[in-house]
């Protein structure tokens, strides 16, 4: 009987460390952990992300890491705007970037939209911003009544760029005037500070100000962010792109 029980306990060790030998590290998760989903932005930034009707608790810009493949209804929700409405067919293992810009009542968001410090008044490269469309124009007198800023060399490519009111260049009548400030999205919910003498400028030095407020020739405000700068490879010309929100209400200064 004793060798019988001896026999049956050798017998059960042997089958654990078998067992154990073959399974390897018990820790190692054999699923496949490649995430698949969106880096979604929206200008202005803080947008609620809603997918599929379903609140995700997180606000743009964001990343959802964790969609699975198909089709999916994303909404970004940001008070004073219209909801914002994005598709995306998700692929295994991949994440795209969606960019949105939102618009309401009181506010719409343009950009990104690429000017140019050039010298010549050619469309192809236009230097000029009108804040209130979202377009941008060439330095010239049929484009008097749009252009509210335009770009300047500074000398050195691409960082020290100024951006100058309008009524500086030739033909152009329309003046604006600048306050440069430190965010690093654009956001609203808060009062930007409003213009007054002495502490707001005709022209503005990029180096120094990657985000500013704009104070236009119509009385409305804009807060502006530089997005990206350059230069043309083929033109050899530098160029700057910018995203704003515009406040749509007269003399309001509150995003």
């Amino acid at each position: 009987m004793k060798k019988h029980i001896l026999l049956s306990f050798l017998a059960l060790v042997f089958v654990s460390l078998f067992v154990a030998g073959c399974g390897g590290d018990s820790t190692t998760n054999p699923v496949d952990t490649v995430k698949q989903g969106s880096y979604i932005v929206s200008y202005p930034a803080g947008a609620a992300i809603w997918i599929n009707n379903t609140n995700t608790g997180k606000v743009t810009p964001a990343l959802i890491d964790t969609l699975s493949v198909g089709q999916h209804d994303i909404t970004l929700k940001l008070t004073n705007y219209t909801d914002g409405m994005v598709y995306t067919n998700t692929t295994a293992g991949k994440i795209d970037t969606l960019t949105t810009n939102l618009s309401g009542t009181n506010y719409v968001a343009y950009g990104p939209v690429r000017v140019w410090v050039a010298s010549d008044t050619s469309s192809s490269h236009p230097s000029g911003i009108c804040f209130s469309n979202g377009t941008a124009y060439a330095l010239k007198v049929a484009n008097v009544n749009y252009v509210d800023v335009y770009l300047k060399d500074g000398q050195t490519a691409p960082d020290s760029t100024q951006v100058w009111a309008s009524i500086f260049a030739a033909s152009l009548t329309r003046n604006s005037y600048f306050f440069g400030t430190s965010e690093t999205s654009l956001t609203v919910g808060a009062a930007v500070q409003a213009r007054s003498a002495g502490t707001w400028t005709e022209k503005l030095g990029l180096t120094t100000y990657k985000s500013f407020i704009v104070y236009d020739n119509d009385n409305h405000y804009s807060k502006v962010m530089v997005k990206a700068t350059g230069i043309d490879v083929t033109s050899k010309k530098q160029w700057v792109e910018f995203v704003w929100v515009y406040n749509k209400q007269n003399e309001n200064y509150t995003f």
